[in-house]
């Protein structure tokens, strides 16, 4: 994981070399955060999250290369918190099950290629895809009225890599985009379980 990071973050920093003109900007995004199943070494698998909203905030660099293709970093920080379902928990020797969360705040690195498309109308279609980069910074287990804040971000790797796939639409400063990124790594410490995080996203970039 630490080769995949040091490789990303390399081509990060090279972008910037490869054109004579390129564009720095500011983004705000809503994301959607999807967690998979909860799937254990036995056979049934269950629904441990539910989707939850969140939001990040990222700064841009957009790298114009020939022929229309351009390259794209977009160092961001964000909170997405999980939202367990049904989640039993001991508390003084009661029991509660709850929809409790857990909030999330960490650091992300996507670097995407694409490709900017000319259509009749006068406007760009610019599809993109490439990897990201995720580090957990802080992870607190919030269960109101029930427990204080508690450190849960154990069960879970602080690292994770995603495939990103995307397209934006250029105009003028402005750029709205949509994207998906699928969890490519198992978040979770113990090998005996699986579960991946993906994510949807939306938001505006401006160009200065």
């Amino acid at each position: 994981m630490r080769k995949v990071i040091a490789s990303i973050a390399a081509l990060a920093v090279s972008m910037i070399s490869l054109a004579a003109t390129p564009q720095f900007g500011l983004r705000v995004s809503a994301d959607l955060a999807l967690p998979g199943d909860w799937k254990p070494a036995i056979p049934d698998q269950f629904a441990m999250f539910k989707p939850t909203f969140g939001s990040s905030v990222a700064a841009v660099a957009y790298v114009p290369l020939s022929g229309g293709f351009f390259l794209q970093a977009a160092p961001t920080v964000y909170y997405n918190p999980l939202d367990y379902k049904d989640l039993v928990v001991m508390n003084d020797g009661d029991v509660y099950q709850h929809d409790f969360y857990q909030a999330l705040w960490g650091l992300r690195l996507p670097v995407v290629a694409g490709y900017d498309f000319e259509i009749p109308s006068g406007y760009t279609l610019s599809p993109f895809t490439g990897v990201e980069v995720e580090y957990m910074l802080d992870s607190k287990f919030r269960p109101e009225g029930v427990l204080d804040d508690v450190d849960m971000g154990s069960w879970r790797k602080p690292f994770n890599l995603g495939w990103v796939v995307g397209v934006a639409f250029p105009a003028g400063h402005f750029e709205p985009y949509v994207s998906a990124t699928v969890g490519l790594t198992k978040i979770s410490k113990n090998s005996d379980i699986t579960v991946r995080q993906s994510r949807v996203s939306a938001g505006l970039t401006y160009y200065f």
